[in-house]
């Protein structure tokens, strides 16, 4: 199955976490890459830049993969913590902290108590779908009528490719 990954824009509050866990500096100041302002293509082949920031500060692209196998490597570290890959959350007791996962090699059931219960499961979430059962729990989910199609382009030094790409149909051939 083909999998798509896009960057994750890391603001104040993401930069605030990493800090408190000791990976901002191995993941901002080393694998970040800073963003002042995103870049607006209308239908109508005009081009906007809006700042992400009124002061000019920036916020940082860093790459899922890379920032996952970080969070992981260091969550790894507390003995308190277990990861089990290849589990489906099956149902959640919010109250008593316990849930039962499905292991989707082996179809064992997996009984875990815990003090904490963090939904993290992506736009499907298993984990949501048990706290929407609760009462005054508001939620709501959009999506976009659009598929996505990341691009990877390497700055050059001088970026002097990029000076090239003055139309569409000049931008389109350059991906061919």
């Amino acid at each position: 199955m083909l999998r798509r990954s896009i960057n994750l824009a890391m603001s104040i509050r993401g930069r605030a976490g990493l800090k408190t866990m000791g990976l901002e500096d191995k993941i901002i100041k080393n694998h970040g890459i800073p963003m002042v302002a995103r870049m607006i293509h209308n239908k109508d082949n005009t081009i906007k830049s809006i700042q992400y920031n009124k002061d000019g500060k920036c916020i940082y692209s860093v790459g899922r993969r890379y920032l996952n196998e970080e969070l992981l490597t260091k969550a790894e570290e507390f003995p308190n913590v277990h990861v089990h890959f290849c589990h489906k959350l099956l149902t959640a007791d919010l109250t008593k902290g316990t849930m039962i996962f499905l292991n989707t090699k082996t179809k064992e059931e997996l009984h875990v108590e815990a003090d904490l219960l963090i939904g993290c499961d992506g736009a499907y979430s298993s984990m949501r779908k048990e706290m929407m059962k609760r009462p005054h729990f508001n939620y709501s989910q959009q999506y976009i009528p659009h598929g996505y199609m990341e691009l990877c382009i390497p700055a050059t030094p001088d970026n002097e490719i990029f000076d090239e790409l003055t139309t569409p149909e000049i931008l389109l051939d350059f991906f061919k």
